[in-house]
């Protein structure tokens, strides 16, 4: 599946976000980073939310998301952020409502 077009970009993934609570993204890939090279997101409700690495490692710091005002990041050939290798990539999410969108990322 793909949410939107990742141009030039090679070997792109893409996996679905929709969540009420924090939770994984994108499973752990062994000897592997997972770059995030795009993302759509949108919220049902005023909350925040960041990126992990691993459950504990912050990728992000906390991103306020206006009830049904969408973030997007578009394509990025060097990506925005990755995980540390080996593991995987979560959204933490503070405040009630759910967060939908989708991820592209890459496995490097």
């Amino acid at each position: 599946m793909s949410c939107f077009d990742s141009g030039s970009i090679n070997n792109v993934k893409y996996a679905s976000i929709s969540q009420t609570s924090s939770g994984d993204l994108v499973d752990l890939v062994t000897s592997r980073k997972i770059r995030v090279v795009g993302l759509v997101l949108a919220a049902s409700a005023t909350l925040t939310v960041a990126f992990q690495s691993g459950g504990s490692t912050a990728l992000t710091g906390a991103m306020t998301m206006i009830a049904g005002v969408p973030q997007v990041w578009p394509t990025s050939d060097g990506g925005y952020f990755q995980t540390i290798i080996g593991e995987k990539l979560n959204l933490v999410q503070t405040g009630a409502g759910t967060v939908a969108g989708c991820v592209a990322y890459q496995e490097v």
